[in-house]
């Protein structure tokens, strides 16, 4: 009696795969690192756009806040601000006043969201203060 031995073909799909995988990696991380050598320099933050964005911000705020009847448009027009404020890249000699426009911006968030009118007192004052520090905040 002579018997019959199926073949398989399951070892041959193994190696096909593991082949296909093999090549699979090697030409990504083959991309990858062609990618990270041709990534650009970050560009230099310019001065004058950060001076206007920030300029620009801080007068909408006023406006929006001054027109402001109640605190949740008070808040919104914080909210706006503060967001703005970090979408700007920041030259290095402006870094103190971004950080104390951002507190500023939060702390009336705070107080707004506290309804407490008593604390809106310093980060208004300090947002005078700065604006008499870099008068080209009112331009």
């Amino acid at each position: 009696m002579h018997y019959y031995q199926k073949h398989s073909f399951f070892p041959v799909i193994i190696i096909l795969l593991t082949v296909s995988l093999a090549g699979f990696m090697f030409f990504v991380l083959r991309g990858s690192s062609t990618q990270t050598s041709a990534m650009q320099e970050p560009k230099p933050v310019n001065e004058e756009d950060y001076r206007e964005g920030v300029s620009i911000t801080l007068q909408t705020f006023e406006e929006q806040f001054v027109a402001s009847q109640d605190n949740a448009q008070k808040r919104l027009a914080t909210q706006n601000a503060l967001s703005t404020l970090l979408e700007l890249r920041v030259p290095v000699e402006y870094k103190e006043l971004h950080l104390q426009l951002a507190i500023a911006w939060n702390q009336i968030q705070m107080a707004l969201q506290n309804d407490s009118e008593d604390e809106l007192d310093i980060p208004l004052k300090t947002i005078e203060q700065l604006k008499i520090t870099y008068p080209w905040l009112i331009q």
